[in-house]
């Protein structure tokens, strides 16, 4: 017979700690919380997002998005993605190398980004927010560099 542990239960819901990689924080002050998330597909981009959002009100959200799938590179996605950015305040992307669509059509050039140290320059002006790194793939690095250009 099988025997419900309700208080087990609550003990290990209260200690999970979530996901690896899904609204995962790597850093942590009094003004900025920065975020690393999978999300690399406009759908879960857009899922991560409206979360968040629904954990922090009226905060800033900067999203930082690299395109590193094929799919994103090619464009396939490319009205859902702007779409799925919706929610963030401000967006900052990294330029893939290779693109088959005009991306500079669709977003903002203060939006565009050539080089991850450029993203970082950019962010660490950023004072307050909840910075939501996004991407598939290890991303040049991103978070160290940027939580060294922060700690100084």
């Amino acid at each position: 017979m099988l025997v419900c542990h309700f208080a087990i239960a609550c003990e290990a819901l209260n200690t999970f700690q979530g996901v690896k990689r899904r609204l995962e924080v790597k850093y942590q002050t009094d003004n900025i919380t920065l975020y690393d998330d999978f999300a690399h597909h406009p759908t879960a981009i857009q899922t991560t997002l409206l979360g968040l959002r629904a954990k922090i009100g009226n905060e800033k959200i900067i999203a930082i998005l690299e395109l590193r799938s094929n799919t994103m590179k090619s464009g396939v996605h490319q009205q859902s993605l702007v779409d799925a950015l919706s929610e963030a305040d401000q967006v900052l992307i990294l330029k893939p190398d290779s693109q088959d669509w005009d991306i500079d059509a669709l977003f903002n050039k203060n939006s565009l980004f050539d080089s991850v140290i450029d993203i970082v320059t950019a962010l660490s002006q950023i004072k307050q927010g909840h910075f939501v790194i996004m991407s598939n793939g290890g991303f040049d690095d991103i978070f160290g560099k940027l939580i060294t250009k922060l700690e100084t």
